[in-house]
């Protein structure tokens, strides 16, 4: 991803007259578009954040949670997370239309690789089924 510019870009958030910020509060969303090139995911962070009075004085505990941005480009992306009772959650990212194929090992060093589940991408993400039960998993999607 490349700046556009020299300079990171800068937000400036007013409030009306009167008007008080209470905590924690999601204060804007930021939406781009990205350039063509590669699927990745993109960690984000805010920094240098400043908060003033009206009077020009430094106020309150101004803190950023980091977040992370997917980029789907030609390949889909994999990402791979625990939900509730520790159970294996894939997410597919990929474009919409597309066709893509699952295969799957249980050994990383075996050239057989057994056939899933196709996929067609009617969103942006999917989650897959994941055999639960498999004391580990390689995963690979191929268009």
């Amino acid at each position: 991803m490349h700046a556009v510019g020299s300079s990171p870009p800068e937000f400036t958030l007013v409030t009306q007259a009167g008007q008080t910020l209470q905590s924690p509060s999601l204060l804007g969303t930021i939406g781009f578009t990205a350039q063509a090139g590669d699927s990745g995911f993109i960690r984000v962070t805010a920094t240098n954040i400043i908060g003033l009075e009206s009077g020009g004085g430094a106020v309150g505990n101004l803190v950023s949670l980091p977040g992370q941005v997917t980029v789907i480009g030609r390949h889909p992306l994999l990402a791979a997370s625990l939900g509730g009772g520790s159970t294996r959650i894939l997410t597919l990212f990929g474009n919409p239309g597309s066709n893509y194929q699952m295969a799957f090992s249980t050994n990383l060093g075996s050239t057989n690789w057994q056939p899933g589940a196709n996929m067609l991408m009617t969103n942006l993400q999917q989650n897959l089924n994941v055999n639960q039960a498999a004391p580990q998993l390689f995963i690979r999607i191929q268009p």
